[in-house]
């Protein structure tokens, strides 16, 4: 009888450890995707990777195409934008390869509160740090491309592999090296500047199919 209650006990705890496990792995996966979504760029209905007929059809009437220094990317200016509460515009650079899309975005703020703006960049991206290449901006990065599978980092090597050599801004796609962040967004004097091109890449290596055509594409 003795032994029973203790196999019952043993059972008992062995299940409640493998629900703690499960419950601890999903709290960490949705942690991750909310980190993920908190670094996408901060206007409603604008994600890195939506292609620039979406954006525009998002924004509305307020903008405009820029001439790009780059035959590989288009530009857009918005105007009229609220960000973190405070009126904006912002120039935003796409690939012109379709499935890549969005991959920069800089915001110029008007009329705003340093601090209260700051306290609110602190609390969607957490504590920022002195960029290593200039004291004076705030750096934000979310999680890096060296916490992925090794699968995943060996198909984004790949990829920059296959960009053709001496491509500004890499397909607008920054440094695509094992400890860089899927998204990294500075901050100076009232400008925002995100770099999501690796966010738009991820989704679409994440996808075999993709992949593969982006990868003939690259080839071609």
């Amino acid at each position: 009888m003795m032994e029973n209650n203790i196999k019952k006990k043993v059972i008992h705890l062995f299940a409640q450890t493998i629900l703690m496990l499960t419950f601890s792995v999903f709290l960490t996966s949705c942690a991750e995707e909310k980190q993920i979504s908190d670094f996408e760029p901060p206007v409603q209905g604008i994600y890195f990777g939506i292609s620039e007929e979406e954006c525009r059809t998002t924004i509305g009437s307020d903008i405009k195409q820029l001439s790009s220094p780059d035959e590989k990317l288009s530009m857009l200016q918005a105007g009229k934008l609220q960000v973190f509460g405070f009126p904006a515009e912002a120039t935003l650079q796409f690939n012109h390869n379709p499935e890549l899309g969005l991959t920069s975005m800089n915001i110029q703020l008007a009329q705003y509160d340093e601090q209260k703006l700051l306290k609110k960049l602190e609390k969607r991206y957490g504590e920022g740090a002195p960029s290593p290449d200039d004291p004076g901006p705030i750096l934000y990065r979310s999680s890096i491309i060296a916490e992925l599978s090794s699968d995943m980092q060996e198909r984004f090597l790949t990829v920059r592999g296959n960009l053709p050599e001496g491509t500004p801004g890499a397909l607008g796609i920054s440094k695509l090296i094992r400890d860089e962040a899927l998204v990294c967004i500075s901050y100076y004097d009232g400008t925002l500047k995100l770099d999501g091109g690796n966010l738009a890449l991820f989704r679409i290596i994440s996808d075999e199919n993709q992949y593969r055509t982006l990868l003939q594409e690259l080839k071609q």
